[in-house]
């Protein structure tokens, strides 16, 4: 307070707009915005963290260490539960061992996660961020790990993370999320069209045919004109930047088909596994060739399920009792988890080297 009794006010802190009278305040723009605003998502969240942790905030390596073996241990937990739950649930028939079909099984399961990992990565590329194939493949492999923890959301994270590494913004990752998921429900769609159309309980019912009509409703909704307003309008209500760049019409259409046929190779792989352990019927040959494909829409539908465990194999016994009794056919598909497990696991863990050995040439490690 001065001699003439006016009492003085400290001196705003720059960048503020606070106006303060004596007796009244105006209320802080800044912090009103901030209250309305939209709290951010987990994902987020999870990548706010790891940039403190590299901007040296938590970078005691002590810590650091800590938090990876955790959440390494965490996914690791969870798989060996959905491992152990199907194990637990194979039933008693009279197996047998066929070497040579478990070996065309594996390399086609191995087919398809690259596959599906070369995918992810021409979504990327196509939406203007080139990435090294061996990149790539080990940040989808880690992150498909993830999604063994329940809710799925893990999966998210960890593939925002990891591609956040290589300079990839976070919406441009979760675009790709987005675009990856949708791409392969249609080409599970378009290839699983077949067991619903021979499916006997409809027989005769033309209203079967409508189910070819969905892949191509997925694919449509893909369009730039749709997909990339209502990615804007998401964005802008989570106080994001919109999307630099979406993908064209024709790499919609052209990934689609890629998705398509590695559901054909996964079908190939089950086909191959069912006839490694029992005698096929010729006749179900067809129906094996979508059967992944709609164990793998069962599976999307209870995404609360982790990994899809337990609708996947659902899905997958339907399909393969067309060709097998269906105690075979139940056996199979649990035994099919368990095989699927352990080849994503191998697949991870080879990726992963693959990338710290090219890390090496002075890129960033994954």
């Amino acid at each position: 307070m001065d001699d003439g009794g006016e009492r003085r006010l400290p001196e705003p802190a720059e960048g503020r707009f606070d106006v303060v009278v004596v007796g009244e305040r105006r209320a802080d723009p800044a912090a009103s915005t901030e209250g309305s605003a939209a709290q951010p998502s987990l994902p987020e969240r999870v990548a706010a963290m790891g940039r403190r942790l590299r901007a040296g905030r938590l970078a005691h390596p002590r810590v650091r260490w800590a938090l990876r073996v955790g959440l390494i241990l965490l996914v690791a937990t969870f798989v060996a539960l959905a491992v152990g739950s199907q194990w637990r649930n194979l039933p008693n028939f009279a197996w047998r061992f066929r070497p040579g079909w478990l070996a065309v099984s594996v390399v086609a399961f191995l087919a398809m996660l690259a596959m599906h990992a070369e995918g992810w990565r021409r979504i990327l590329a196509a939406m203007g961020h080139r990435l090294p194939p061996v990149v790539t493949q080990a940040i989808w492999a880690k992150s498909i790990l993830a999604r063994y923890v329940p809710t799925n959301a893990l999966l998210v994270v960890t593939r925002v993370t990891l591609t956040g590494r290589q300079g990839v913004p976070q919406r441009v990752v979760l675009a790709s999320i987005v675009y990856e998921l949708s791409l392969q429900v249609a080409a599970a769609m378009a290839v699983g069209a077949y067991f619903v159309v021979e499916l006997e309980a409809l027989r005769g019912q033309p209203l079967r045919f409508l189910v070819v009509l969905m892949p191509v409703a997925a694919v449509v909704g893909l369009h730039p004109a749709i997909f990339h307003r209502v990615a804007d309008w998401a964005f802008a209500r989570l106080g994001r930047e919109p999307l630099p760049l979406s993908l064209p019409f024709s790499r919609v259409v052209a990934i689609g088909a890629f998705y398509a046929v590695s559901f054909l190779v996964a079908g190939v792989a089950i086909g191959s596994f069912t006839q490694a352990l029992h005698p096929v019927d010729p006749a179900g040959v067809p129906g094996l060739l979508a059967a992944w494909a709609v164990g793998f829409g069962v599976a999307v539908v209870a995404f609360f399920s982790p990994a899809g465990l337990g609708a996947r194999e659902a899905g997958l016994a339907a399909a393969l009792a067309a060709a097998v009794p269906t105690e075979v056919a139940v056996a199979v598909a649990i035994a099919a988890r368990i095989l699927v497990t352990g080849i994503e696991l191998v697949f991870a863990g080879v990726a992963t080297l693959a990338a710290r050995r090219h890390s090496r040439q002075g890129r960033p490690v994954v």
